[in-house]
């Protein structure tokens, strides 16, 4: 709804929030202002859904990354410390031969 229209909605908004009766021709502009407004309302809240969920998703994928690195890190740990192990603890762990 563009201000113009919006400042003619705006009195007859508060004359039925006062509880005063509008003509059937103010009743429609009425109605049709209110509805203008939740279909102008709408797209912005989807919008900032839209917009939260993907920084949600980059959030997630930086964690991803962040947890990828990690787990190359320890594989690597592991592997160091079971090149080191004796047969016998090999065997013990189940690694290698």
């Amino acid at each position: 709804m563009d201000e113009q229209a919006y400042r003619a909605w705006w009195p007859l908004h508060l004359r039925v929030a006062k509880g005063e009766e509008l003509s059937t021709t103010e009743r429609a502009s009425y109605e049709e202002g209110k509805k203008r407004l939740h279909e102008d309302e709408r797209p912005q809240a989807d919008i900032a859904a839209l917009r939260q969920t993907r920084e949600e998703i980059k959030a997630l994928e930086a964690e991803r990354q962040r947890l990828q690195i990690r787990r190359r890190s320890l594989q690597q740990k592991v592997a160091t410390l079971e090149a080191a192990l004796g047969e016998k603890e090999k065997q013990a762990l189940g690694v290698g031969n």
